[in-house]
């Protein structure tokens, strides 16, 4: 977030070119996890994020930053990984926990 915001366009392009194949990886594993299917513990838990419902979370978020490029704005894409794509990957760590603690048949 803060390299986006301190480089000029041409630097925050090359940032972003990197970046991309990381962003692209996980949608293909995800695809691959199965879903968590477990209820929630109470009422008023979230319900377990689903593999494929985060796949396509990360879809929206990368095109909402390549919007950003196509128009260069360093400030939105910034602000996206930081209030996008940050918590979509604290909540992927939340999936891959449980999907650890689940016995796989």
């Amino acid at each position: 977030m803060l390299l986006v915001l301190i480089h000029e366009w041409p630097g925050v392009q090359r940032i972003w070119w990197d970046l991309l194949p990381d962003l692209k990886e996980p949608l293909v594993t995800l695809s691959f996890l199965p879903d968590l299917g477990r209820p929630t513990a109470g009422p008023l838990d979230a319900p377990a994020a689903t593999c494929a419902g985060q796949a396509q979370e990360l879809g929206r978020i990368q095109q909402e930053m390549e919007g950003h490029c196509a128009f260069q704005d360093t400030l939105a894409l910034s602000d996206t990984l930081e209030h996008r794509l940050l918590p979509w990957l604290t909540q992927l760590l939340d999936t891959l926990a449980q999907l650890h603690e689940v016995p796989q048949a």
